[in-house]
């Protein structure tokens, strides 16, 4: 899938750690209005979530001919995405792209091994953790 909205590549993160924390957001979005959340996520989404503590990049990755999108999110830590969570901003970022989406789903991938459990938060949302068993950080 391509990039279509998010962080600008020269202020992408340079290196990933064990610590790094990938949060994936799966969403179906309605017919046509892909280029609307595009919007949104580039002039609101994006820069509130670049202003909170631990929060490196932000992307929207999407196939519109498809109407399916991905939201990724890079942290320094499992700790500071859940601090996001926990503090209502998600809440909040969610519903200025809701009237854009036909459902979604919240997927959590980890480069920590023990966080691999999957966890059911609410309905439609679900929580993953994945092992990187190959790649290069260097």
């Amino acid at each position: 899938m391509p990039i279509v909205a998010g962080t600008n590549e020269e202020d992408a993160p340079n290196k990933l750690s064990t610590e790094t924390y990938i949060r994936i957001l799966n969403a179906q979005v309605n017919p046509d209005r892909f280029d609307d959340l595009r919007e949104v996520y580039d002039e609101e989404i994006t820069p509130a979530l670049i202003q909170i503590d631990g929060c490196q990049a932000a992307y929207l990755i999407g196939m519109p001919d498809k109407n399916e999108g991905l939201s990724i999110t890079i942290w320094d830590s499992e700790q500071k995405a859940s601090e996001y969570e926990s503090s209502g901003t998600f809440d909040k970022l969610m519903q200025k792209v809701a009237p854009f989406l036909s459902s979604f789903y919240q997927w959590k991938m980890t480069l920590d091994p023990s966080k691999r459990a999957r966890t059911h938060v609410s309905d439609g949302l679900s929580i993953k953790g994945y092992k990187v068993v190959s790649g290069d950080d260097s």
